[in-house]
């Protein structure tokens, strides 16, 4: 499938992108379901600003889900990006892994949803302002509620 995006950062234009992503699902079982997807986007950066970070953005990810029941899920992924921007000290490699579960029909019809994700980003090239090649860890924690009595339009309200 075809993708584009656009991105703003304070009211000013940051990104625009096109690519494409083929993204497939599997059940394993009655229990595993398997999805996982690869992609490709050119972002063209505000070149005023930051032109030195356009270029391709190339990305793999990976979903195993097991289903012990209706009403609850186990997830886990994996992911793997390369950044292939137009300076090599903003180049980089991200390896991604996270879990996280659900669980729907909790006393007065609540769900909740709860995770966590850790995210190691390789730079490629010196960084003259961080005197060392980056290495970053970005971690990522959520926990969304919802309410199916809790409507508007057909939708039901989420708090994350």
């Amino acid at each position: 499938m075809g993708t584009a995006s656009r991105r703003w950062f304070g009211g000013v234009p940051l990104t625009y992108g096109a690519g494409g992503r083929v993204e497939g699902r599997m059940t394993l079982s009655p229990h595993f379901l398997l999805d996982g997807s690869v992609g490709a986007q050119h972002l063209h950066y505000n070149a005023a600003r930051y032109g030195s970070y356009t270029g391709p953005v190339i990305s793999t990810n990976s979903t195993l889900t097991y289903a012990p029941d209706f009403e609850s899920s186990v997830r886990a992924n994996v992911g793997y990006a390369r950044d292939l921007t137009a300076v090599s000290a903003f180049r980089n490699s991200q390896n991604a892994g996270g879990l996280g579960y659900y669980r729907e029909n909790l006393p007065l019809k609540f769900a909740v949803y709860g995770g966590v994700q850790a995210a190691f980003i390789k730079y490629d090239a010196l960084l003259g302002a961080f005197g060392a090649i980056r290495s970053d860890v970005a971690m990522d924690y959520w926990v969304t509620l919802s309410n199916t009595q809790f409507t508007i339009g057909g939708f039901t309200l989420t708090l994350s």
